[in-house]
């Protein structure tokens, strides 16, 4: 008699059921590396989930992901600023 054995392989049924463990990957990642987050990340949500239902693989989407979050803040320069000095004229005698 021959030992058969079989393992089994997670089948993805429906796109529901890719879409919440796309969720789930998602906020388990996010979860373990909030610290490195920028606090826009979250402009992303949607970029993530759709990458992670195509089969993509978490950190690389988050490393896309944060890329793009980065790129949305503008970058704007410090102001001048600018000493002017007032030259009084000594007080006019009476």
């Amino acid at each position: 008699m021959k030992n058969i054995t079989s393992e089994k392989k997670t089948v993805v049924r429906s796109a529901a059921t890719k879409e919440e463990q796309a969720r789930n990957a998602m906020y388990a990642f996010f979860k373990s590396n909030r610290e490195s987050m920028p606090a826009n990340i979250t402009t992303q949500r949607e970029f993530i989930l759709a990458r992670l239902v195509a089969g993509a693989e978490v950190a690389e989407t988050f490393v896309q992901a944060i890329a793009q979050a980065n790129a949305l803040v503008e970058i704007k320069p410090l102001p001048k600023f600018h000493i002017i000095q007032v030259k009084r004229s000594p007080a006019k005698a009476a």
